[in-house]
């Protein structure tokens, strides 16, 4: 039975070599098949990548949002000193997170922030957040430098605020005209230093600070940039003439269930009686633009993935079918000679395997080649109402190229089956006369 095998796979590899054009067009047509299922899915899970990044890192989300219990449902009340974590609730929090040190990488407190900004002409309002500096950065990563024109703030320094891109505009700081040599990000210019802040205080008292403007920063909407004020928390709670803040993000270590460790912080806060709400920030309201992006993303890239399988399942199916029925006669020469039906089909399936493993590896070299250049091409656009441009990139998806093998493969092979199925059932004089 092996040697039969053998004897047959040395004879499938001699026709792919035989039959060299029919070889080519199948080869062509599955790679082709490979490379556009390989390069889609690479951009969709690169965008989904970027879109959690862009969440996640750069409004240092961390795993976990802390806030009060009543938070989200006083968050678009008026009431917006009734949801703010006061002396007792920090307390609990700091000596929770104290004692799960193990599992906690970092935290950041978080204080929102709403006001007047001016730098002299008409006010513009701000809504801004104090966090803690240092533990933001390492929230952010590798995004940890988050000013896009001038200085990010200073760990040490509680006078400074960065203005979003487009509320930074409307103070007339805008980057300067040239690059100074050697710096990475260029400098601010400003038409005064200093912006003036102004805020309600919790009594109801209007407080002003005038720090300086360090430089622009952006989390990726225009819309929240045209408003964003970032600072560090001992500024913001000056503003605010309060010790509280809005929430606490939780940057877990890497390993440990978000969920599980929300919920047990939830009940120790529940058994001490204090009312605070623990989530993954995708669950948290935070996430809802993170959420519905991903849904319309998935439902997307179904669709179009839908469409690119089935073209390229046809391309195949196509090719491969009139390959092997353009070769009836020499099936019929084969059951001439005394080979079995089970034989001619075995011969034909070794040889759609054969052209199936030579297409993918081609795809897979070609799939990798353009994926490096898209990424090394450095071509970017502009999408809806996202303030920065999106570079064009794909990601590397093993597990997509190897779906994509096993797919292309079985379609393949079910396209050579039937048409030598057929043709291994004519009777033999009708097959050696097939034109």
């Amino acid at each position: 039975m092996s040697s039969g095998l053998l004897a047959l796979a040395r004879m499938a590899a001699r026709n792919v070599r035989k039959h060299w054009r029919h070889s080519l067009g199948s080869i062509l047509s599955i790679a082709v098949g490979f490379v556009a299922i390989g390069l889609f899915s690479g951009y969709l899970d690169d965008l989904a990548w970027r879109q959690m990044a862009q969440l996640s890192k750069k409004s240092m989300m961390g795993d976990i949002i802390i806030e009060h219990q009543d938070a989200s449902d006083r968050a678009h009340s008026d009431d917006v000193w009734g949801h703010q974590l006061g002396a007792n609730e920090q307390a609990f929090i700091d000596a929770h997170l104290a004692r799960e040190r193990s599992q906690v990488a970092t935290r950041a407190r978080f204080l929102e922030v709403v006001g007047l900004a001016s730098t002299g002409k008409a006010g513009v309002v701000f809504l801004g957040q104090g966090h803690d500096v240092a533990e933001g950065a390492l929230l952010r990563g590798d995004l940890r430098d988050n000013a896009k024109v001038g200085a990010p703030l200073d760990p040490g320094a509680d006078d400074q605020v960065l203005l979003g891109q487009g509320l930074g505009a409307a103070l007339d700081c805008a980057p300067a005209e040239a690059l100074a040599p050697g710096a990475v990000t260029r400098a601010l210019a400003c038409r005064r230093a200093r912006a003036q802040l102004t805020a309600t205080t919790e009594s109801g008292q209007l407080n002003v600070i005038e720090p300086r403007v360090v430089g622009l920063t952006s989390v990726g909407v225009k819309e929240y940039d045209a408003r964003l004020l970032v600072m560090s928390l001992p500024a913001a709670q000056r503003l605010m003439n309060t010790g509280a803040v809005s929430r606490y993000h939780v940057q877990l270590t890497p390993g440990v269930d978000a969920a599980a460790f929300a919920a047990r912080l939830e009940h120790a806060a529940q058994a001490e009686g204090v009312r605070l709400r623990a989530q993954r920030w995708q669950d948290h309201r935070f996430g809802d633009q993170y959420t519905r992006g991903m849904t319309l993303l998935s439902m997307f890239r179904s669709f179009v993935v839908v469409i690119v399988v089935a073209i390229a399942a046809m391309s195949v199916l196509m090719t491969m079918m009139r390959a092997v029925a353009e070769r009836t006669r020499e099936v019929g020469m084969l059951r001439s000679l005394g080979f079995l039906r089970r034989e001619v089909m075995l011969l034909f399936l070794l040889e759609a395997g054969m052209l199936a493993l030579v297409s993918c590896a081609v795809g897979a070299l070609s799939t990798a080649a353009l994926t490096w250049a898209c990424n090394h091409a450095g071509i970017t656009y502009n999408a809806g109402m996202l303030s920065d441009a999106i570079p064009l990139a794909v990601a590397f998806v093993p597990s997509v190229w190897l779906t994509a093998l096993c797919f292309l493969s079985t379609v393949a092979m079910l396209a050579t089956v039937l048409p030598a199925r057929r043709a291994a059932r004519m009777p033999i004089p009708e097959a050696l006369g097939h034109v």
